[in-house]
């Protein structure tokens, strides 16, 4: 019965992975121009594995400046700088290029996900009969 669930609850995961992997590929699209970002506030927030940080980013764009507010970012920015990705037509839907990862990774993540749930929900399935 443990496997079924376990290969239910994967499957589900794969799911919601395959939902989100469109989602970036939009979002990367979208957002071609390239600026420099400086940090304005760095807020540290301590966990059981060590520091995440919280950051306020301000970049400008055509002269009009603009701030992405609580980026959690995985590592300190270097410098206190770093690189943000925008929509030229929309400033604000941005993000930061050195924490995004490839959404092609999303999709093998799912692809595993989904892969070994449904081994799990098969073979348990074989084993309660």
């Amino acid at each position: 019965m443990f496997w079924v669930i376990f290969g239910v609850i994967l499957i589900l995961i794969a799911v919601g992975l395959f939902i989100t992997y469109p989602v970036q590929i939009a979002q990367n699209k979208r957002r071609t121009g390239e600026c420099e970002a400086w940090v304005t506030e760095l807020r540290t927030r301590r966990q059981r594995r060590g520091f995440t940080y919280f950051a306020d980013l301000t970049y400008e764009v055509d002269g009009q400046t603009t701030q992405l507010k609580n980026v959690r970012c995985p590592i300190l920015p270097k410098d206190n700088r770093c690189t943000v990705r925008f929509n030229p037509s929309k400033p604000k839907d941005a993000h930061v290029a050195e924490f995004r990862s490839d959404p092609k990774y999303i999709l093998y993540a799912a692809l595993i996900c989904l892969g070994v749930g449904l081994v799990m929900l098969v073979g348990g399935s074989v084993s309660l009969k």
